[in-house]
């Protein structure tokens, strides 16, 4: 856990953490974060767990939590302040927070139905190894839902910037059908280049 904050984006978001919400970037956020949540909700079973990596402000975790009283819901953020505030907001009581990086999460294997992930996937080191980990957490026949930009002229990005990133829709698939997502269903969240899949 050490390392949790080191890599150079999350000091950008401890920065913004308390106008996180606000702002035309915030209302921008909370389009997607509304389409994430309605994707989720079609996947997600009556009584269980859910885990948003990277949930930020706990947004997502907010309206998911609203109609679901028998889901234990829980959030990891790699930014402290991120955590204090969505810690903050009153209908996050039923959550659980914890300050970790995709790729080391702090939970014990096969015990979330649904894995959710709403425009931090970009952001993780090793996407990978944080897939990993998803995939590692979720309980036999669970749903990951992941949500991201996805486009092409990413990759160049990103090797600008000596780091690989899964920025295509078909580097992400392939890189969940190597780590045992057998089923991988995409959809259109906007009509830019926002992506969203459910893998199982």
């Amino acid at each position: 856990m050490a390392s949790v904050g080191s890599d150079p984006s999350v000091s950008r978001f401890e920065r913004r953490a308390t106008g996180y919400e606000t702002g035309v970037r915030g209302r921008w956020h909370a389009e997607i974060v509304e389409r994430t949540a309605a994707l989720t909700r079609t996947v997600m079973p009556d009584t269980g767990r859910v885990l948003d990596v990277g949930c930020g402000s706990g947004a997502l975790l907010r309206l998911l939590a609203r109609d679901a009283s028998d889901l234990t819901f829980v959030g990891v953020d790699p930014a402290s302040r991120m955590l204090v505030v969505a810690a903050g907001q009153p209908t996050i009581v039923r959550s659980q927070l914890a300050r970790s990086t995709a790729e080391a999460l702090p939970l014990r294997a096969a015990t979330f139905d649904v894995v959710v992930s709403s425009v931090s996937f970009g952001h993780w080191p090793d996407q990978r190894r944080g897939l990993g980990e998803c995939r590692r957490v979720l309980v036999d026949g669970g749903s990951l839902v992941l949500v991201d930009v996805f486009a092409r002229w990413l990759n160049m990005m990103s090797r600008r910037g000596n780091r690989t990133s899964a920025n295509t829709r078909s580097h992400t698939t392939a890189l969940l059908h190597g780590l045992g997502f057998a089923d991988v269903e995409w959809h259109d969240v906007d009509r830019r280049v926002i992506g969203a899949l459910v893998a199982r």
